[in-house]
């Protein structure tokens, strides 16, 4: 039955940590058209992430989502909110600019400079909230379903309602960045999230903390070198600095 099947992928991802289709669709004698359906309504659910061939786990179950973010806020916390006083010089009274959902671009909602009519659009519940508090800018939170790992809307750009969208700039956050200089995620909708909002930007501002170098993960996002400029901290290696010199974009170490 489908409820059984979906307990079963949700036990096995918890345990392993991830579920391969074809493996688990061969011991249960279905389809792996069954068991991808199974997996598009868990991740829906925000259960577990889709990969290709597969999913893997995300924050465990057991953990409330907002838990899990504040957890995620506190890592790196200087090296972040140094990186987003960075970020901040980049926006102006006047403006229209997309912040991704993330903890890094989070900061930056806490260190606004003093602006007046800039228009923020937002795919992150908390960042929305922060910016609720700020003078001079006006918040718009993008629709489209809510995922609750992530504390983010997500969809394409007529849910989003940013089909018709140009902006001054993104401030970008990631997952990770993988060893071919690739911004790369675990979640296909954040993924996407972020293809379309650099689609809508002039400018592009990548902000990363430097433990995000160098990790891999299944779902390629876009390469570093679309960002116009690049944000991190002093922890990047220098093989890292060199590479991302050899590049058309900026880099701003803090």
């Amino acid at each position: 039955m489908a409820t059984e099947r979906k307990q079963l992928l949700l036990d096995e991802v918890n345990r392993t940590g991830k579920v391969v289709t074809s493996e688990v669709a061969a011991r249960l004698g279905v389809s792996d058209v069954t068991i991808r359906a199974d997996l598009d309504a868990l991740e829906r659910r925000g259960r577990l992430t889709r990969t290709h061939g597969g999913a893997v786990a995300t924050t465990r179950d057991s953990i409330p989502a907002i838990v899990s973010f504040d957890s995620r806020m506190s890592r790196q916390h200087d090296a972040k909110r140094r990186i987003a006083l960075a970020a901040a010089t980049y926006l102006h009274s006047n403006q229209t600019v997309i912040f991704d959902a993330g903890t890094t671009t989070h900061h930056l909602a806490f260190v606004m400079p003093t602006v007046e009519d800039l228009t923020v659009y937002t795919s992150g519940i908390p960042i929305a909230q922060q910016l609720m508090t700020v003078d001079g800018v006006e918040t718009h939170l993008l629709g489209g379903r809510v995922d609750p790992q992530w504390l983010s809307t997500v969809g394409n750009p007529r849910e989003q309602g940013i089909d018709d969208l140009l902006v001054h700039t993104l401030f970008l956050g990631g997952y990770a960045i993988d060893e071919d200089l690739d911004i790369v995620d675990v979640s296909r909708n954040l993924a996407r999230n972020k293809i379309q909002f650099s689609r809508r930007a002039r400018t592009t501002i990548l902000m990363l903390d430097s433990t995000k170098w160098n990790r891999p993960a299944a779902i390629k996002v876009m390469p570093v070198c679309n960002a116009n400029i690049v944000i991190t901290d002093d922890g990047i290696s220098d093989e890292t600095k060199s590479r991302l010199r050899k590049l058309k974009c900026e880099l701003i170490i803090v």
